[in-house]
């Protein structure tokens, strides 16, 4: 599950791995490292070259994992640079996982549902543009409160 706006790369004789039930955020650079099972990468972190993240671990948001750093297995790890704050306890392992089946479903339902549209031919008298956006445009529903 690899989120939007992120940037998987490397350079010659080096090698980027996630693997299974790898979770990377939004916004994350991973280069030239290698991402354990079940790990999460929070968004906007960075994970340079020759980094191993080990598996069930999760890396807090904004992080920066240095070159050669080695973040063992089922811990917190945040900062930057990041360091390993505390031990995961198998409830917070277990949301993890729930989180990427999540994700994993919801890329599914999406590919399940996607059809194909015809282009507007023409616009419409009754469309709103952004600059009639404004909340007395929309009402809220008493029962989806």
């Amino acid at each position: 599950n690899i989120q939007d706006s992120c940037t998987v790369h490397g350079f010659p004789q080096s090698v980027t791995l996630v693997e299974e039930m790898g979770h990377i955020g939004h916004g994350a650079i991973l280069h030239g490292c290698r991402i354990g099972k079940n790990v999460l990468v929070g968004m906007n972190s960075v994970i340079l070259d020759y980094a191993e993240i080990g598996e069930n671990t999760i890396i807090g948001a904004n992080s920066l994992v240095k070159t050669k750093d080695i973040i063992p297995a089922n811990v917190l790890a945040m900062g930057s640079p990041a360091k390993v704050a505390r031990d995961l306890s198998e409830q917070e392992k277990k949301w993890k996982t729930r989180g990427t089946q999540e994700y994993m479903e919801l890329a599914q339902r999406c590919l399940n549902s996607m059809q194909e549209v015809q282009p507007l031919s023409s616009e419409s008298d009754d469309r709103l543009t952004y600059k009639d956006f404004s909340s007395s445009n929309y009402q809220i529903k008493q029962d989806s409160v």
